[in-house]
């Protein structure tokens, strides 16, 4: 199972190692890029994405579990209001029902032993799906308060609001599909910053319409 990390210093910066417990889509890490995506990628796809479930586009909430410092909010809000492809929605606490879709966002510190830190590590943040997708690519595992995908967020490595804004950005684009861009245009970059996106780009909304236009 693998883990997809970005460097602090250096967000963007890719590294994969395999971790026994989850499936980490992607995540930020202290280690050098040992196997990154390839650069300025044209499809930017992972391999899992959400299924639509009794509705005309897949939707998926963002369960908020943040202290005030993490802006999940204005993140989700910023990824769906650019797709009509996939509903991006925020929920406080908890999630809506038992069959919605659901990412529990959490935070974490550096060696508190939470199961962020425990899988994420020193990341700034990493997106966990506990379960493989299906042979259709679709994410499994993922329903109501029980939900087996997770955000996880870094207040140790994690300092300045733009840190903040970009990290949430760029963990809620893995958990709905998205791998990382060799770009600094937007919040899903691999490779050098600054300056940091906070932001995805039309590029990454014009992904994310390709992967959930089935």
């Amino acid at each position: 199972r693998v883990l997809r990390a970005e460097l602090p210093g250096h967000p963007g910066k890719s590294v994969m190692r395999s971790v026994a417990a989850a499936t980490v889509i992607a995540c930020t890490a202290l280690l050098g890029s040992l196997v990154a995506a390839p650069p300025a990628l044209a499809s930017h796809s992972l391999d899992a994405h959400w299924a639509r479930h009794a509705t005309a586009i897949a939707q998926v909430h963002m369960v908020d579990h943040t202290p005030g410092f993490w802006p999940v909010t204005t993140a989700t809000f910023t990824w769906n209001n650019g797709t009509s492809s996939l509903g991006v929605y925020y929920s406080w606490a908890s999630c809506p029902t038992s069959d919605t879709h659901c990412v529990h966002v959490r935070e974490y510190a550096t060696g508190d032993g939470s199961d962020g830190a425990q899988i994420c590590g020193s990341a700034y943040g990493c997106a966990v799906n506990v379960l493989p997708p299906n042979s259709s690519g679709h994410i499994t595992g993922g329903h109501g308060q029980g939900s087996d995908v997770a955000i996880w967020l870094n207040e140790t490595t994690v300092t300045t609001s733009d840190q903040a804004l970009k990290t949430t950005c760029h963990e809620i684009g893995h958990a709905i599909g998205l791998a990382h861009r060799s770009t600094n245009v937007s919040c899903m970059t691999q490779g050098e910053s600054p300056p940091i996106s906070t932001t995805p780009s039309t590029h990454d909304y014009d992904m994310l319409a390709d992967i959930y236009d089935h």
